[in-house]
């Protein structure tokens, strides 16, 4: 190869580079632009029957230190902390590499669990309140969802990719079939 070509094999390389670079500050740019459009906090809800006692359902969500036993997405519970009133607080890692820094601040028996939710990576920051009410044939569980996403990008990737509602109706589905398979027991 000769000494012109090289150098306009390494100018188109370059060239090929810069372009690219751009087009990712671009993406991002519009990301970000995407992101600053919607909203940071949100409010998402869900609802399940559990055909299984309110007291049981109640006692599976409220047993923090088993939550990695029946959470297939909760590896570890560190630092639990008991509070006054039912209350507590403690560091949840999730097995994709998440930590969140969790509080069970309200805690009615039988009725209602508020969580409040911070991830340290500060991507979200918000509550879930959990309802309980006993109907025929089981446990009506229903979660609200405060939540807050301050980074424009995260939010704009979380909108093209995800529903506010994803998470909380995640967690329905394994509470529904964890506490169904114990209720079967």
């Amino acid at each position: 190869m000769t000494e012109k070509r090289k150098g306009s094999l390494l100018g188109t390389l370059f060239k090929l580079g810069l372009l690219f670079t751009l087009m990712l500050v671009l993406a991002g740019v519009g990301m970000c632009a995407y992101g600053h459009s919607k909203p940071e906090g949100h409010t998402a809800s869900g609802s399940e029957i559990i055909k299984a006692p309110l007291a049981d359902v109640f006692a599976l969500e409220v047993n923090i230190e088993r939550r990695p036993e029946w959470m297939e997405q909760v590896k570890e519970v560190r630092d639990y902390k008991e509070g006054e009133n039912g209350t507590a607080s403690w560091l949840e890692v999730w097995s994709d590499g998440n930590e969140f820094d969790m509080q069970l601040a309200a805690n009615a028996k039988d009725k209602m669990l508020r969580f409040e939710i911070r991830d340290r990576n500060e991507v979200f920051n918000g509550s879930w309140t959990l309802d309980f009410e006993a109907v025929e044939g089981g446990t009506r569980v229903t979660i609200t969802e405060q939540g807050n996403i301050p980074n424009a990008f995260v939010r704009g990737m979380f909108h093209l990719v995800a529903s506010p509602d994803d998470t909380l109706k995640q967690h329905l589905q394994i509470l529904k079939t964890q506490a169904e398979k114990k209720a079967a027991k």
